[in-house]
C-alpha cells in the first residue's frame, strides 16, 4: 500500500509525518517504509547512486538550481526511481511518501515544463493508493516561515538567484494552483492544514484509519 502526504513546501508535511509514522506502525503492527529524495544518496543502501558525489544540501541549494528544464526533472525523478526500482513496494506492506513524485510533477510544471510530459515520465512509478493533500495557502506558509525565521531554498523560489519572500510566494502560488487542480481532478483527500497541528493530525489519522478498514493489508 502506497500513501502520499502531499502539499506545498512548508505546509507541515514532515512535521505531521513524524507523528503519523509511529502511530501507523502501531496501528498495523509492522514497520512503515518511507522514501525521500535524500534517501537515494545513501551509498550503503543504493550503491548504484555513488556517481552522485555531492551531499544533499549542496545538491539542492547549489547544483539543482543550475540544472535546466527536462534535465532537472529527470534527475529529480531518478532519485525516486533508484529506490523504487531496487525495492518496489511489496504486498502487505505500507510505503509512505513525503510529497514524492506527485509533488514534483506540480513543481516542475510550475517551472514551465509540460505537465503531460511530466505525467508520462512518472507513469512507471507504482500507483499511489491514498493521496492526502495538506491544503495550506502559500501566504499562510510564508507567515509561518517569517515567524520562525526560516530560510527558503532556491528550488522553493523557482530557482531564482535571490530567495526572497516574493520569489517564494510567486512560485508557491503556481505550485499550489496546480496541486489544487490535481486534487480535484484526481479525487485526492483534502485536509485543511491551516488549523492547529493536533487537529490536522487527528484528521489525517481518521482518514488513514478508515482507508485501512476498507482496504486491510493482506
Amino acid at each position: 500500500m502506497l500513501i502520499n502526504l502531499l502539499g506545498c513546501d512548508g505546509a507541515g508535511k514532515s512535521t505531521q509525518m513524524r507523528e503519523l509514522l509511529p502511530w501507523l506502525e502501531a496501528r498495523i503492527g509492522k514497520k512503515v517504509a518511507t522514501i525521500t529524495k535524500k534517501d537515494a544518496l545513501n551509498r550503503d543502501e543504493y550503491p548504484e547512486a555513488r556517481y552522485i558525489s555531492s551531499n544533499y544540501r549542496m545538491l539542492m541549494y547549489d547544483i539543482l538550481p543550475e540544472m535546466r528544464a527536462e534535465s532537472r526533472a529527470m534527475f529529480i525523478f531518478n532519485l525516486f526511481a533508484i529506490q523504487i526500482c531496487q525495492r518496489p513496494p511489496q504486498q502487505g506492506t505500507v510505503l509512505f511518501l513525503d510529497g514524492g513524485w506527485q509533488k514534483h510533477v506540480a513543481t516542475e510544471a510550475a517551472l514551465g515544463l509540460d505537465e503531460t510530459w511530466l505525467n508520462n515520465l512518472v507513469s512507471f512509478f507504482p500507483h499511489v493508493d491514498l493521496t492526502l493533500f495538506l491544503d495550506v495557502r502559500p501566504d499562510v506558509i510564508l507567515s509561518w516561515r517569517k515567524e520562525n525565521d526560516e530560510v527558503h531554498a532556491p528550488y522553493e523560489c523557482g530557482n531564482q538567484p535571490v530567495c526572497s519572500d516574493d520569489a517564494f510566494l510567486n512560485h508557491m502560488k503556481k505550485v499550489y494552483g496546480i496541486l489544487k487542480r490535481q486534487a480535484s481532478s484526481n479525487n485526492w483527500i483534502i485536509i485543511n492544514g491551516e488549523r492547529d497541528a493536533g487537529t490536522v493530525l487527528a484528521d489525517l489519522k481518521s482518514v488513514i484509519h478508515e482507508y485501512l478498514q476498507r482496504h486491510p493489508l493482506c
